[in-house]
């Protein structure tokens, strides 16, 4: 779905009068894209001013009985499987970008102290799947001059 430049204009504005309006996901996105993610538990050159809240995002997605079997030969004879590395490093920006929205939803102007966690999941269906799941962790701030 292409947004264009003046509904993602109007959604800003409607952002700045409330952080929790009804907007499209570009223009959440493009609104939080200023909310600074670290690690760290604090910020070079800046001052943390107060703890809002904790923060955390999910993802799981589904692995289908092809890549299974395309990883199990990857496991037999060696090598590294982009197909795995790919969906985890997707999962892992998806999960960045949820904290950015609930921390800018929130007032915040960082996200401090994440933490990643990467778990998988057989599905018992006899279909051979499996879920991998990455969640992300972290601590809202608002940050001083």
């Amino acid at each position: 779905m292409q947004v264009d430049d003046e509904a993602i204009d109007r959604d800003r504005m409607a952002l700045n009068r409330d952080r929790a309006a009804n907007v499209s996901v570009v223009s959440l996105d493009k609104a939080a894209s200023s909310v600074i993610l670290t690690t760290a538990f604090d910020i070079p050159g800046r001052e943390t001013g107060e703890i809002v809240d904790i923060v955390g995002a999910e993802v799981a997605i589904g692995v289908n009985i092809f890549k299974d079997i395309a990883n199990a030969w990857r496991d037999t004879f060696g090598g590294r499987s982009n197909t795995v590395q790919t969906t985890l490093r997707d999962a892992r920006v998806q999960c960045q970008a949820e904290l950015r929205r609930e921390a800018f939803r929130i007032g915040a102007d960082a996200v401090i102290g994440v933490r990643f966690a990467y778990s998988e999941a057989s599905v018992a269906t006899g279909t051979g799947g499996g879920i991998l799941f990455v969640s992300a962790t972290g601590t809202a701030v608002s940050l001083g001059d």
